[in-house]
């Protein structure tokens, strides 16, 4: 038994060994090429640039394998652009959640669901990339069906357009993890401008901010066939609908269930249909005063109990809500400088500089017209404040010698 447990030791040690990083475009000139490559636990590792494809689907296929597909810069300056003829990337081969595609702009992608991103039966990983200005049928940003659950994290998924339902991100029999998402800017002719929920999917929405988004029928989410959204402390703000549910439409089989999170300023309504309530809920037709501190650039002068676009006004870096003044980075105080008595001169230094060069500091913020330092009497080569033939000597002592 211990000989076989060595064996398969070995070969899991084997496999992991080989796993190699491909660089693009300097081992392969481009993404599809690169993942057609790559075996199991590789990793794709993109230099910044556009990059797009001639071939029919999406710009990039992930096949199924269980990669690592990121950019080695911004996701601004790392583009997959599917030239408004094609997809951006496609999972549709069972691939898991060990399929990771990190930090890209995917945009101008144009398919029949899923612009930016198509996801059936599969559940890869897709962590902090952008996702803008797709369009598509259903999920003009992102299409989840065929019972996937795809976790999507740390994402920006704007300005997307579906011309049925869902302009953000689409889900039916699927139930995929969003966290930490801006959902913004997105519509959809029918329902869901940011989110459209059908057939039994019931996502996790957690740390989200979905805001203006449009549609017919909910405008930030919409709920349909048995959909039961879990939304934990997000914020569905300023999102509306040409008919109800600004915020959220629940269908009469839908129930979303909400938990320390806004839903305010929509148009014409917050929530419509059913829902359940788990507390810490904030509903309101004009959103509350949201206040937090504001570290400027003045300095790092911090301003107080202020709202997130006052501190975009200032030019400052807002901290979040509640967050304290204490928070912000104290500004780098300047060197205090002295006169420094150094060699029969006067220079402006800190006293740990003037000691290290031999000198005699006057104090700080003492200026060199009021240090005393003394003079150095011309030709006084003994220090003994006289000039005379012992000085002579001294170079006469000297002289020929060479210095270092």
């Amino acid at each position: 038994m211990r000989a076989i447990c060595a064996i398969v030791a070995s070969l899991v040690l084997a496999g992991t060994a080989f796993a190699e990083t491909i660089n693009v475009p300097g081992d392969y000139p481009t993404i599809q090429s690169a993942v057609d490559a790559a075996n199991p636990g590789d990793e794709i590792v993109v230099a910044p640039g556009t990059y797009t494809s001639t071939q029919d689907g999406p710009v990039v296929d992930m096949k199924g394998k269980a990669i690592t597909l990121r950019a080695s810069g911004t996701a601004e300056e790392t583009i997959i652009d599917g030239e408004n003829t094609r997809g951006g990337i496609g999972c549709f081969n069972n691939e898991t959640e060990a399929t990771v595609i990190e930090g890209f702009t995917i945009t101008n992608g144009a398919y029949g669901d899923g612009g930016g991103i198509f996801i059936s039966a599969a559940s890869p990983s897709i962590t902090n990339c952008i996702v803008t200005n797709n369009s598509g049928t259903l999920g003009g940003g992102i299409y989840c069906g065929g019972q996937s659950n795809p976790i999507i994290s740390g994402c920006t998924i704007s300005g997307n357009t579906a011309k049925d339902s869902a302009g953000g991100i689409y889900c039916t029999v699927s139930n995929p993890t969003i966290v930490d998402c801006t959902i913004s800017g997105n519509t959809a002719v029918n329902g869901g401008g940011g989110i459209y929920c059908c057939n039994s999917s019931s996502p996790i929405i957690t740390g989200c901010t979905i805001l203006n988004n449009n549609s017919s029928l909910g405008g930030g989410i919409h709920c349909a066939t048995s959909s039961n959204p879990t939304i934990t402390n997000c914020t569905i703000s300023d999102n509306t609908a040409n008919d109800e549910g600004g915020g959220i439409y629940n269908s009469s089989s839908s129930n979303s269930i909400l938990s320390d999170t806004i839903v305010c300023g929509n148009d014409p309504d917050q929530i419509a249909g059913s829902w359940t309530n788990q507390g810490g809920n904030t509903i309101a037709d004009v959103c509350p005063f949201i206040s937090g501190a504001c570290c400027t650039n003045n300095d790092m002068v911090c301003v107080s109990d202020t709202s997130e676009d006052d501190c975009l006004i200032y030019g400052g870096q807002w901290l979040g809500e509640g967050s304290s003044c204490d928070d912000c980075t104290p500004p780098v105080e300047p060197e205090v400088l002295g006169a420094c008595c150094i060699n029969g001169a006067c220079i402006p230094s800190t006293a740990e500089g003037c000691f290290a060069g031999g000198g005699s500091y006057a104090g700080d913020g003492v200026a060199c017209a009021d240090a005393g330092c003394p003079e150095v009497c011309p030709g006084d080569l003994t220090g003994d404040n006289e000039v005379t033939i012992i000085d002579l000597l001294f170079v006469l002592d000297k002289w020929g010698a060479t210095c270092p």
